[in-house]
């Protein structure tokens, strides 16, 4: 360990143009790296578990959205009846 501090000590330029020169090619690869959060890299496009997860999907994950917009007649909306109207139509559009 001594050998190895006294090499470094007394190559002190050698071993900066060193490190630079490895921090220069690890920072080289780092616009390559991604980042896939999506579990399926996981499984094959045979796997059973697969095949169910994308039949689930294709069922039950639909981006539909209903925008409803109420507007009183008075145009004040800070009343204790507009919860109640809001609430009624909500369990309507929900069924």
């Amino acid at each position: 360990m001594e050998r190895f501090a006294d090499f470094v000590v007394n190559n002190r330029i050698k071993m900066t143009i060193a490190k630079m020169l490895m921090a220069f090619a690890i920072f080289a690869g780092i616009p390559n790296l991604k980042l896939d959060t999506d579990g399926r890299v996981f499984m094959a496009t045979d796997n059973p578990d697969e095949i169910l997860s994308d039949r689930f999907e294709q069922k039950f994950a639909r981006d539909d959205n209903l925008a409803i917009i109420v507007m009183p007649k008075d145009g004040e909306i800070l009343t204790p009846a507009m919860p109640l109207i809001v609430g009624q139509l909500l369990r309507s559009a929900t069924g």
